[in-house]
């Protein structure tokens, strides 16, 4: 402490000293509180076996998340490896052609998504796929 006492600047001093007793008085050895973890959850055999036969017999991948307080890819996950043929997407139903004379109209992808209960990266995704030149976004430039 005499060092840093001869070495500093003599206004910073009581700041410092404070700091220090400070630091000292810590007796939790952490300076900060933890953040909470993501919590893992495990599916037991029964527990996967159910959520096949829930999904087998009509209930929607987004109920199946909420249910088990599963990430998506999670269900997913679990669904293919039980070799499920998953159902198709409501975008998958609609042809792309139609999708294309919208966004030709001047809709925007959110207009088309909302129309058919998809997200606009769905559309945005599906009409590349499609090789739909795509227009700029408002307010970018295009290179």
């Amino acid at each position: 402490m005499e060092l840093i006492g001869q070495l500093s600047n003599s206004a910073h001093q009581d700041k410092l000293a404070n700091l220090t007793r400070q630091i000292g008085d810590d007796t939790t050895g952490a300076s900060q509180p933890r953040t909470a973890r993501q919590h893992q959850r495990r599916l037991s055999a029964e527990e996967v076996e159910t959520l096949v036969a829930a999904y087998e017999s009509g209930t929607s991948i987004k109920d199946l998340t909420t249910a088990y307080g599963l990430h998506r890819k999670t269900v997913v996950r679990h669904l293919d490896r039980a070799l499920v043929i998953r159902r198709a997407t409501p975008l998958a139903q609609i042809n792309v052609e139609k999708l294309a004379q919208l966004y030709a109209q001047g809709w925007s992808l959110k207009q088309i998504g909302d129309r058919f209960g998809v997200r606009p990266t769905s559309v945005y995704y599906r009409l590349r796929q499609a090789g739909v030149t795509m227009r700029p976004r408002n307010g970018w430039k295009r290179d």
